[in-house]
């Protein structure tokens, strides 16, 4: 299987959501904010039809939902649960996905994390 380089991206998704250790966290929303890159084929695409590839914007509300409806302690838990989703119920074949989460250090702009993760990562 030839493997390509493109890739459909989803920058600065903005996701309102309990996460935090500390017990004021835990009782308020945060505003995170997401970064999504996943695997796409556009040379697969022939009739310019949404149907021949991955829909952004399914992609956006089920992981605005999934991170609003949940509660997370760790950026590190948020991060993995999304580019799981993203490869297992979207089916592609590569993902990264950055969460950020600004202000949570008073010197620092932005703290967060990336992973990045294929289907061979959860294989059986």
């Amino acid at each position: 299987m030839k493997m390509h380089k493109d890739k459909i991206y989803i920058e600065g998704l903005r996701v309102d959501t309990v996460i935090g250790i500390w017990g004021w966290e835990r009782q308020i929303k945060q505003r995170i904010l997401i970064d999504i890159e996943f695997s796409a084929d556009a040379q697969r695409i022939t009739q310019d039809n949404i149907d021949e590839t991955v829909n952004y914007r399914d992609v956006a509300k089920k992981i605005k939902k999934f991170c609003e409806e949940k509660r997370f302690q760790l950026v590190e838990t948020m991060a993995e649960q999304v580019v799981k989703i993203l490869i297992l119920d979207f089916n592609v074949e590569w993902a990264t996905v950055r969460v950020t989460k600004p202000g949570a250090l008073s010197d620092a702009l932005n703290v967060g994390i990336t992973v990045e993760r294929n289907k061979k990562d959860y294989e059986k």
